[in-house]
Order: C-alpha cells, then structure tokens, then sequence
C-alpha cells in the first residue's frame, strides 16, 4: 500500500468499539483495512458481526475526526501463496459499506 502512495497512519488500533488492523490515507480518504489470512477462498471472509464491528468503528473514527475526504472499509485477504514464494493478496475496495449520517 506504501508503494501505491498510501500513508500508514496506525496498525492493530484499539478502538472503544473494536481493533482496526490497518488505518491509512489514500489521498484525502481514510481507510480502515481488515486484513484476512485465507487458504481458501469458499465464502465471503466476513461474518455480519465482523462487518457491523467494522461499520461501528467507521462511524467512531469519522465523529472523532475532521475528515475531508471521509472514511472507507477496505478488505485485504492474504493467501498463503506456494513456498518459497510470497504470499498472494487481493484488495477489494468499499468491502464493507457504511451508513454515515449527513
């Protein structure tokens, strides 16, 4: 993501509604990445639990900031790949979407 442009803001943050494995700026938008660990890819990598948890935090972070560009849910889902290569990742954009007021 640092190679695309992206600024790393924080990894592995504790929010009072749930941890965000990866906060960055893409541009003037703020993304929230879940990143996934996958050997396979069967069904969707995120339960309803999970994607409301990340749509809280969402929501947390956007009433905590002065935000421009606003905030975005992104999946990042790590596949192991085959050794000794490196692992294969796909990012899907506006994974999760979220009801902002206004």
């Amino acid at each position: 993501m640092r190679l695309k442009g992206w600024r790393i803001e924080a990894r592995n943050l504790k929010t009072p509604l749930g941890e965000i494995d990866l906060l960055a700026w893409q541009g003037e938008v703020l993304v929230i990445v879940e990143v996934k660990y996958r050997t396979t890819k069967s069904r969707w990598p995120l339960d309803l639990r999970q994607s409301q948890r990340l749509r809280r935090a969402a929501l947390w972070i956007a009433a905590n900031r002065q935000l421009i560009g606003g905030v975005r849910i992104d999946l990042v889902e790590v596949n192991p790949g085959r050794i000794p290569f490196f692992p294969l990742l796909d990012h899907l954009e506006a994974a999760v979407v979220a009801d902002f007021p206004g």
